[in-house]
């Protein structure tokens, strides 16, 4: 009689105040109802918590897979995909496949919250998201969109700087084709040459990432050869490499010319 009366209650109660909310699982939770994006740049928010595993689901590497949702994408050029997830959930993964549901070809997987794809037109990419090794979930955003082709460009200055001691030092200015942000990759390097003497470029790493407007840069040279730099004409030879945040990379670029030490 007690236990039936407290069912009544809790029914009486759930009448009266809307009742219990059940979470349900997000609308993509499977490879049959991927979201289709249809043009970029594009940006989802979901969360995951109640997102399920399928029995077609696929795990990243030998990591076992848990709550899952799906994306797909058709690009009607070829072009450089770019995807970035913003979450607390620890160990998520982001993989990527090629071909239909019932047969997909796993093109990578990854859980860096930055990654790209090389997509031809006209292929129809799958884009898997998973919780891993028993993380709760919580919300998600992926931000999808079509990433620029990045180049950079160097300049040397023909003139260096050198001590008493024949230690050199040399300069000059870099740029890229569009801003990259801090934390991507800028590095300048080389040698420098004269006569009996060489050295290495101390590497220059900017951290700010590169910028579109030209930059200057300044080393010192680590000698590896010969008692020390003098006065006079020597050969510097100075290459940049360039990173944006996805990955994509420049060409790296050459310099080559006098530098006149003094």
């Amino acid at each position: 009689m007690r236990r039936n009366l407290l069912i009544l209650v809790g029914l009486t109660l759930s009448m009266l105040y809307g009742g219990v909310a059940f979470a349900e699982a997000p609308s993509n939770d499977n490879q049959a109802n991927a979201l289709d994006v249809a043009r970029l740049p594009y940006t989802h928010t979901v969360d995951i918590t109640e997102a399920t595993q399928e029995p077609d689901d696929l795990h990243c590497g030998t990591l076992p897979g848990g709550n899952t949702v799906w994306y797909k994408i058709t690009p009607v050029k070829d072009l450089t995909i770019g995807f970035h997830t913003e979450t607390e959930v620890e160990e998520l993964s982001l993989s990527i496949f090629a071909g239909s549901p019932a047969s997909l070809i796993m093109l990578y997987c990854s859980y860096s919250p930055y990654n790209s794809l090389e997509a031809s037109a006209g292929t129809t990419y799958y884009l898997q998201m998973a919780t891993c090794c028993g993380s709760p979930g919580g919300p998600v955003t992926i931000t999808i969109q079509d990433v620029p082709e990045l180049s950079v460009d160097l300049r040397i200055e023909h003139r260096g700087l050198i001590n008493g001691e024949g230690s050199a030092e040399v300069s000059g200015k870099v740029r890229c084709n569009r801003s990259t942000p801090p934390g991507s990759g800028l590095t300048v390097q080389g040698t420098l040459t004269q006569g009996g003497a060489g050295g290495w470029l101390v590497p220059v790493h900017f951290g700010d990432g590169c910028s579109a407007k030209w930059t200057s840069w300044s080393t010192t040279v680590q000698l590896l050869s010969g008692d020390g730099f003098s006065a006079g004409k020597a050969t510097l030879n100075a290459t940049a490499f360039a990173c944006d945040e996805f990955d994509t990379c420049a060409n790296p670029v050459t310099r080559m010319g006098e530098a006149k030490l003094r």
